[in-house]
């Protein structure tokens, strides 16, 4: 079973070099850099693994969505069976992908007749300091489910973020790329949309998990509702709404309960920006704008 790794990096911090160590024990550790210079770490990274890493400096951010394409084109060429995604802030510990995997072919062996289109792991949610919870659409609606709430090995959900995805080259090649134009954000929920309308399972093991970072995001209460504001920069809240209300567009008909959590978490952090961000008109203007770009815009998987 051939594995690579993709990571895309911009302007990571020194964690980078461990996180490219354990990977590299067992898989081709495929680093693309959308720093707009060369770093003293990915030098160091250059001078320190001398195999089973391939470097690609793009010295410009051409986005999340098209730095990962590279990763997986250039995998492709290579005959890689599998590919695991990485965000440059993600942690694992040692043995993680061996853990990964036994749990992906004990899956297989219970399922022998399922389908996988992504097999992710759980993750640690570092800002509020528990597990995270995984949306599951039903008929009309959606629900969550948590393995914290649930004595399973593993869980069968709708979405899952891009760090920690284990993806059969077999999905790459039936259902295409990553979307491109996204540029970044909803990048994994469009990708696991197009799972779910293509018949394939997306299957979340309980262990291993990584560690990951979700924007800057902290809790906080009101009147005895929960809010999590992201903090994310102005730019990211336009994607976030731009390509959001796209997948309403695209996908919403067929999976009503997306629309519900798209409307939810815009409602959501809407009121996230005015209560507890800063650069709030600037943040309102550009959710606003991404909001009426998208709706004037049909992405199509490119």
């Amino acid at each position: 079973m051939k594995i690579a790794s993709i990571i895309v990096t911009f302007y990571p911090t020194e964690e980078i070099v461990k996180l490219v160590f354990l990977l590299q024990k067992n898989t081709h550790v495929f680093l693309i850099n959308n720093s707009e210079e060369v770093l003293d770490v990915i030098r160091k990274i250059k001078r320190d693994f001398k195999s089973r890493i391939t470097i690609v400096e793009n010295k410009k951010n051409i986005g999340l969505a098209p730095a990962q394409n590279i990763g997986i084109r250039l995998g492709l060429k290579e005959n890689f069976d599998f590919f695991l995604f990485f965000d440059d802030d993600s942690m694992v510990d040692d043995g993680y992908v061996l853990d990964l995997i036994n749990s992906f072919k004990n899956y297989k062996d219970s399922h022998p007749k399922e389908k996988i289109g992504i097999f992710a792991s759980n993750f640690y949610d570092v800002n509020l300091g528990r597990e995270t919870n995984f949306g599951v659409l039903t008929k009309n609606s959606y629900q969550t489910k948590t393995f914290w709430q649930n004595n399973e090995k593993y869980l069968k959900v709708s979405f899952v973020v891009s760090s920690g995805m284990l993806i059969p080259a077999k999905t790459f090649l039936k259902l295409g790329l990553f979307r491109s134009s996204f540029f970044i954000d909803h990048i994994d929920t469009e990708y696991c949309l197009r799972i779910l309308k293509a018949n394939l399972s997306i299957i979340v093991t309980k262990k291993p998990y990584l560690s990951h970072t979700v924007g800057s995001r902290k809790e906080y209460k009101i009147l005895g509702m929960s809010f999590k504001p992201t903090f994310n920069s102005a730019q990211r809240k336009y994607y976030v709404a731009r390509n959001g209300i796209q997948l309403v567009k695209e996908y919403g008909r067929k999976f009503p309960g997306f629309a519900r959590i798209f409307y939810k978490k815009f409602i959501h952090d809407l009121v996230g920006i005015i209560f507890f961000e800063d650069q709030k008109q600037a943040k309102l203007r550009a959710t606003f704008k991404g909001l009426r770009d998208g709706k004037r815009i049909y992405g199509g998987n490119k």
